[in-house]
C-alpha cells in the first residue's frame, strides 16, 4: 500500500443566479443552473479557477490511499 498522504480542503465558489424573485430567494433549479454556468465558465477559462475559489478550511488531518480511493468512488 502507498505511503502517499492526502489532505482535505474546503472551498467557497461564488456564482450568480438570475431570478424573478426580488428578495434574494432562488429555486433549487435556479441555483443549480447558476452553478452549471459558473463551472462551464471555469472549464472554458481555467486561468480563472484559483481566483474564483477561496480555501477556508485547510485540514492538517491526513488520509490514506484507501480513504482517498473511497472518496473518489463516492463521486
Amino acid at each position: 500500500m502507498s505511503d502517499k498522504k492526502y489532505y482535505q480542503h474546503a472551498f467557497d465558489l461564488g456564482f450568480l443566479v438570475m431570478s424573478e424573485n426580488p428578495n434574494g430567494e432562488a429555486t433549487n433549479e435556479e441555483i443549480l443552473e447558476g452553478l452549471r454556468r459558473r463551472i462551464a465558465f471555469l472549464e472554458a477559462n481555467p486561468n480563472e479557477i484559483q481566483e474564483a475559489v477561496g480555501c477556508y478550511d485547510p485540514s492538517d488531518e491526513t488520509y490514506t490511499q484507501k480513504q482517498y480511493d473511497d472518496w473518489k468512488k463516492a463521486l
